[in-house]
């Protein structure tokens, strides 16, 4: 048999790489590649720095690598064993663990890529940073029981404090996360936990919140965390609206001069549209500025709208009626004559 010639071992590269390439990967597969999946990707914002700052990147990376359908190239469930029979396969694993090692490296500070750079596997490259700066000590879990215990709401709005509230709980819950077991035991740990997070967020409200805070104590059953938020911005937005539309209502009803004398008052709200065209009227009857004797209202009448002064209301109510009557008293006169 003659040894194949250089033209058939061309032709059977180029059948081989036609069958590799003539292979459809689904987008669900974990092998696929994206257009969008180059190397110099940054997956997440900040670089690791080290043990101060673990927790917070790898659960960023975490769920980056999720949205990726990566996550298997670094947790151990998709491995290069399980494709050893499919050449294609192959292939796509050793590309796609090469574009997760990138993105890791990525994502750490310049002096820590020294020690992972040689490392033959993304998930080998997790482990050592895991093994490194996964370290949850009892001083860590210290100051963020510190932090949360001596944070109040202050000068914040009920929203800004309950935010920073989460945020805390949430870096505390990625050291000492809640158990995953479903037992009652664990279900009823869970709900006490979920118990104190109430507790601690209603300590921590300025006592201008005391009635409500009570209110939320005596609800049987208690409201969730969650409720209990949404009723208190209720609160507090009614407190802002409530107070800007009293503000402005004082604003609108003010009197142009302060005097606690009821025709002074009076006259002052007769003249409060007119107070620079009508400057040159004087009533002779009042002897006020503003108006004359046919539209002076302790001739005619006062309004049905207009506001007295409280110490002399009474009193003017009562000359209000009587004026009434005589000025009725006097139509019927002239009609008579």
């Amino acid at each position: 048999m003659a040894p194949e010639t250089p033209i058939n071992v061309v032709n059977l590269n180029a059948t081989a790489s036609a069958s590799i390439n003539s292979q459809v990967l689904d987008c669900n597969d974990p092998l696929y590649v994206h257009p969008s999946d180059t190397p110099g990707v940054t997956l997440v914002p900040q670089l690791l720095i080290g043990s101060e700052n673990y927790s917070e990147w790898s659960r960023s990376m975490k769920l980056s690598l999720l949205v990726k359908n990566k996550i298997g190239f670094i947790d151990g469930s998709c491995k290069r064993e399980d494709y050893e029979n499919d050449a294609f396969r192959t292939h796509q694993w050793d590309r796609c663990n090469a574009i997760v090692q990138q993105w890791i490296m990525n994502s750490v500070a310049h002096e820590l890529r020294k020690g992972i750079v040689y490392s033959s596997s993304a998930q080998r490259i997790w482990s050592v940073l895991k093994d490194r700066f996964d370290k949850v000590n009892a001083s860590k879990v210290y100051h963020l029981n510190r932090e949360v215990s001596s944070l109040s709401q202050g000068t914040s709005s009920v929203a800004v404090y309950f935010t920073r509230l989460c945020d805390l709980w949430a870096e505390f819950e990625s050291v000492i996360p809640f158990p995953g077991c479903d037992c009652p035991k664990s279900r009823a740990f869970v709900e006490f936990l979920h118990q104190q997070k109430l507790m601690k967020f209603l300590m921590g409200l300025n006592d201008t919140y005391a009635h409500q805070r009570s209110h939320i104590l005596m609800m049987d059953p208690v409201p969730s965390l969650d409720q209990t938020y949404s009723m208190l911005i209720q609160e507090e937005n009614q407190r802002i609206h409530g107070a800007s539309s009293s503000h402005s209502g004082v604003l609108g009803q003010a009197p142009l001069e302060n005097d606690s004398s009821g025709p002074i008052t009076a006259n002052a709200s007769h003249i409060r549209g007119k107070r620079f065209t009508n400057a040159h009227l004087i009533c002779d009857h009042c002897k006020m500025k503003g108006h004359t004797r046919d539209s002076c209202y302790k001739l005619v009448g006062y309004p049905s709208h207009f506001k007295f002064n409280n110490r002399k209301k009474s009193a003017y109510e009562n000359a209000t009626t009587m004026l009434q009557c005589l000025h009725e008293l006097r139509k019927c006169c002239s009609y008579g004559s």
